[in-house]
């Protein structure tokens, strides 16, 4: 099993104006990742807008990141999707070429019961190539993937862990009592902290998008213990991200980084630009998000 700790970020897919891959960009982005210090990457996952790609895309960005941009870094892919079937073909896919494990969500639309999200990761478990992370994610999926379940799973070999963006104390103290050789990372930024106190390994992040080195520091902080500290810096973000927790994402990110001339902020349909009264918004809270921004890791 991969070991994986720390700040992990759910990569962004930037795009040109015409909806194409911006490669010369992608490759920026892992290039930065790589030099933060970011534990790991996540390809098209729900920030990556990987549902929104076509195979052949999904297999040339993973290709792509993985042979040429140098990535040194462990390489995740987003593979979620209703059909079992097409999970398989996505996963299958990324261990050809070369991917170190996959993200899943429980299935969306269908509202599944525990038993019916057992059988379905277990089914796919059975034959996976790669590790999986499982994704708690009920504001996309319908659906709540329980602590029993997720313990349950979690004695499969092939599933190492889950993504959980319904993080609370409560939840951690179940986790650590019951799981079996299971990582348990934040999928909210803003629980980060409570995730790794309560014996989580990190955070999948979407604001590591912006701040890897900060995320990675936070992480660092956080596990050993030095509480004060990380709490400080969790409070400098929490403005920002509750900000763009009310906006569509990727679309609030993507603005975010091109405001700071990373990438265009230009997305897939159904997904829309942000409207004038969104980007105030975002403006705002980027401008709450100043001081963090222009702090240097190396002097917290």
């Amino acid at each position: 099993m991969l070991e994986l700790k720390g700040s992990i970020v759910p990569l962004v897919t930037p795009m040109t104006h015409g909806g194409h891959v911006d490669y010369p960009a992608l490759k920026r982005l892992v290039l930065w990742h790589i030099e933060a210090s970011t534990s790991a990457l996540v390809l098209l996952g729900s920030s990556g807008e990987g549902t929104l790609l076509s195979m052949d895309e999904r297999a040339e960005v993973i290709r792509f990141v993985i042979e040429d941009t140098g990535c040194t870094l462990p390489i995740w892919v987003g593979v979620s999707d209703l059909s079992i079937e097409r999970v398989n073909c996505a996963i299958s896919q990324a261990a050809d070429l070369g991917a170190d494990g996959v993200m899943l969500a429980s299935p969306i639309y269908v509202k599944p019961s525990q038993e019916g999200i057992i059988r379905y990761f277990t089914e796919v478990a059975d034959a996976s190539e790669l590790d999986i992370l499982l994704y708690n994610v009920p504001s996309r999926t319908a659906n709540h993937i329980d602590v029993e379940t997720a313990c349950i799973l979690s004695h499969h070999q092939n599933i190492v862990g889950i993504k959980d963006c319904d993080i609370t104390n409560e939840r951690m103290r179940l986790y650590q009592e019951s799981s079996h050789e299971f990582e348990v990372f934040s999928g909210d930024d803003n629980e980060i902290l409570s995730c790794i106190f309560g014996g989580g390994a990190g955070v999948i992040s979407v604001i590591g998008n912006i701040i890897p080195e900060i995320m990675t520091v936070a992480c660092d902080l956080a596990a050993l213990e030095h509480f004060q500290k990380a709490e400080a810096l969790g409070a400098q973000w929490s403005v920002f991200l509750n900000t763009m927790s009310q906006l569509p994402n990727p679309a609030a990110i993507k603005w975010v980084m091109a405001k700071r001339g990373m990438i265009s902020p230009y997305t897939r349909m159904p997904l829309m630009p942000l409207t004038f009264e969104q980007e105030s918004l975002m403006q705002s809270a980027l401008d709450d998000l100043e001081p963090l921004l222009n702090l240097n890791p190396a002097y917290i």
